[in-house]
């Protein structure tokens, strides 16, 4: 028996044409692709560019895909919150430099808190970079140009900055928006000393303590007034102990009272004070120079103090002090090539801040003279006379001609000829600066 196949699986046979459309209009497009492709490779100069333009912008945009797809996932930024927190508490425990560091990410992330604007400003004073507190302390008005402690803290960069009457200004306005403001009395007191106003120096001293017993800023500002204006030492140095014990950041508090302590009191106190100060401040220039000189000059430990103002003069390549006070070692070390170099080094930078102390150009020339080079010393030795001269320090004037004379030189265009007896010791001629 056998089933009928339905229609529509039928099998049929194709019908066969001698002539083919399809295998024709293949021929022809092998025909057009083969001439296309002589003619490209003809005008290859005309069309490499344009190709090769667009595989490079083809790998190009592969690369950033590829880049895109492989880069590591972004990390969360860090709360403002914990920024601060961690600054605070490097600020109050003293870490001036680590504070710095805090505080420059948190007023990127905070530009509108005041406090914190304010808190760098003075942390960049107190490590001496006055420029940089400067730039931060408009900072700190533009946060808030409202802010009484703002005004008061540009007061105080600007008078580090050798610009008092703008600091006086600054400092008024402070007082305007706030007329109990003790930080502004303490800048303003700073501000008024350098235009030789010392009874409104004190004055705003005072006034800063009365209106707050607790603030380090006003004891700061009285003990300079006790130093300088009434020369009252004993009360000098307690109050910029009492300065530094009610805030540890106010370090140019300790470096006072170490000082005063050194030259009037007990030098091993003031190296503890200092010692204290550099362990939570290792590269605070003015520490160190501070330091370095009291091992020098009071304790009488020139290795110790070498290798203090060696890292001094590293840490920062512009404190002119540092470089005089390391020269001056060195001298006495007998290395006198290292101490000619720091020397010239501190003649060149206290040039640059246009400020004059022939006590750097003596020691300079002197540097010289240990190295049998006068005519080297002579170029130091009758420009700081005629700074003395200038400034009217006859001690440094008299020791500054009796070099020019060792070398033969000329003063006014007279001739020195008359030598320094070689017994003559380093104590009996030279100034003690």
């Amino acid at each position: 028996m056998y089933l009928k196949t339905p229609k529509r699986y039928s099998v049929k046979r194709r019908k066969r044409y001698l002539f083919s459309f399809r295998r024709m209009l293949l021929q022809l497009l092998a025909l057009v692709l083969i001439a296309g492709g002589i003619y490209v490779y003809r005008e290859r100069e005309q069309f490499a560019p344009v190709v090769g333009s667009q595989a490079e912008d083809l790998l190009a945009q592969g690369g950033e895909m590829i880049s895109t797809m492989t880069a590591p996932t972004p990390l969360p930024t860090e709360n403002p919150v914990n920024v601060v927190n961690r600054a605070d508490a490097n600020w109050l425990g003293g870490r001036v430099e680590d504070a710095i560091d805090d505080y420059e990410v948190a007023t990127g992330m905070l530009p509108n808190d005041v406090g914190t604007h304010y808190r760098y400003a003075l942390s960049l004073i107190i490590d001496g970079r006055y420029s940089d507190a400067l730039e931060a302390a408009e900072d700190a008005v533009t946060a808030d140009p409202y802010a009484s402690d703002a005004w008061a803290v540009m007061a105080l960069a600007q008078v580090r900055s050798g610009d008092p009457g703008g600091a006086i200004a600054s400092g008024l306005h402070a007082l305007e928006l706030n007329e109990n403001n003790p930080r502004a009395y303490a800048f303003l007191s700073e501000a008024y000393f350098e235009l030789e106003l010392y009874q409104r120096a004190q004055d705003a001293a005072a006034t800063a303590v009365e209106l707050d017993p607790e603030s380090a800023e006003a004891y700061f500002a009285r003990a300079r007034v006790e130093q300088l204006i009434t020369f009252n030492r004993e009360a000098a140095i307690a109050d910029y102990q009492t300065a530094f014990s009610l805030a540890s950041y106010w370090t140019d508090a300790a470096v006072a009272a170490a000082e005063l302590e050194a030259i009037y009191g007990d030098p091993t106190v003031a190296v503890g004070i200092l010692n204290e100060v550099k362990d939570a401040n290792p590269d605070n220039s003015g520490v160190l120079g501070a330091l370095g000189n009291i091992y020098y000059r009071y304790v009488g430990d020139p290795n110790q103090a070498a290798d203090t103002l060696a890292r001094c003069v590293e840490v920062n390549p512009n404190y002119d002090y540092c470089f005089y006070i390391y020269g001056r070692v060195l001298i006495q070390l007998e290395q006198y090539g290292q101490a000619a170099e720091m020397l010239d080094s501190a003649v060149r930078l206290l040039a640059n801040s246009e400020e004059v102390d022939p006590y750097y150009s003596y020691w300079a020339g002197e540097s010289q003279i240990y190295l049998g080079n006068c005519p080297a010393a002579l170029g130091y030795l009758r420009p700081g006379y005629e700074e003395a001269v200038d400034i009217g320090d006859d001690t440094v004037a008299e020791s500054l001609q009796l070099s020019i004379r060792e070398c033969g030189g000329t003063i006014g265009g007279i001739t020195q000829p008359t030598p320094i007896p070689e017994s003559a010791t380093e104590e009996a001629v030279a100034p003690d600066a």
